[in-house]
């Protein structure tokens, strides 16, 4: 089974991508996990297959530190950084 975390601290987007998550995971069996402030999936000593991460958490850029400190934990990690902020946007 495959074990998906959201980590974002607005809850409709949570709720949005875990939506598109059942939609298009066919017949894959997956545990999601939502996690709406960013010190809660770093405490644990549960690896996740898929995490998906916010950059920006309370104003703080702790997305980035989250993905890093997972790494850590776990090398085969997916780890997806989201964020709605221009700031981060690619330019081009």
């Amino acid at each position: 089974m495959l074990s998906v975390c959201i980590c974002d601290d607005e809850q409709a987007l949570c709720r949005e991508l875990r939506n598109m998550l059942a939609q298009y995971s066919g017949h894959e069996e997956m545990a999601v996990f939502e996690i709406n402030s960013i010190p809660e999936p770093l405490e644990t000593t549960f690896s996740y297959d898929v995490l998906f991460l916010d950059i920006s958490f309370d104003g703080e850029d702790a997305g980035i530190e989250g993905a890093k400190q997972h790494r850590r934990k776990s090398n085969e990690a997916i780890i997806v950084i989201r964020t709605a902020l221009s700031g981060y946007a690619p330019n081009g």
